[in-house]
């Protein structure tokens, strides 16, 4: 039995991006416009959250559970920004590239719902 289908939360970024190789920091606010890459199921939310920090984006979406290779990343003369889930993906890789550390937002109706039916479940 399935009590709950989420099928996208929302969420928002935690306002800087992550070296993949060095670890550094930097705010997003420095990125103008990038190569952004997602590899997640639905790539748009994370195009529109970097655009949504007024950077142009210049979009590579991939499927879901994409398998990167080195020859996926020929891009030149701009940043590349990617997914936290995409950049554990590309570490091997050694490119240079930025992830994006986003928060996940369930919506508050979703989260009373499921408390609500553990209780009813198994008690307060």
């Amino acid at each position: 039995d399935v009590d709950f289908v989420v099928q996208s939360g929302q969420y928002q970024a935690k306002g800087y991006t992550q070296n993949l190789i060095t670890g550094e920091r930097r705010n997003l606010s420095e990125f103008n416009q990038v190569h952004a890459v997602a590899g997640i199921a639905h790539p748009e939310h994370f195009f529109a959250l970097l655009e949504a920090h007024d950077i142009n984006v210049i979009r590579y979406p991939f499927s879901d559970h994409h398998t990167f290779e080195l020859s996926d990343f020929h891009l030149h003369g701009l940043p590349i920004l990617m997914t936290e889930k995409d950049g554990v993906k590309c570490i091997s890789l050694a490119i240079e590239a930025w992830v994006v550390p986003v928060i996940t937002k369930i919506p508050e109706q979703v989260v009373n719902d499921v408390i609500a039916r553990l209780r009813s479940k198994y008690g307060s």
